[in-house]
């Protein structure tokens, strides 16, 4: 572990994380802000637990893959029209 103010706020952030992990053990990722002083130490500033992005990748992904599903079946319907004389 470093020294000096990097080394406190290295050593906070691993306390708060410990802490928090009793309580929400999957959290997965967190954010930690931290204002620092003029002399080094960190002093505790906002927590956030997830990043809303996550999220909008997996709700895109979704679309995505019933869009393709979608369009799979459709191409389905069409052959199969195609087959039938319509």
């Amino acid at each position: 572990m470093a020294n000096g103010p990097v080394g406190n706020l290295e050593n906070a952030s691993l306390l708060l994380i410990n802490y928090i992990n009793h309580f929400l053990p999957s959290l997965g990722i967190c954010f930690i802000d931290f204002m620092i002083s003029s002399d080094g130490n960190p002093y505790f500033l906002h927590f956030n637990g997830f990043n809303e992005d996550f999220f909008e990748q997996k709700q895109q992904l979704d679309f995505l893959n019933r869009f393709y599903k979608n369009i799979i079946a459709l191409s389905g319907s069409y052959r199969r029209m195609h087959k039938e004389g319509y």
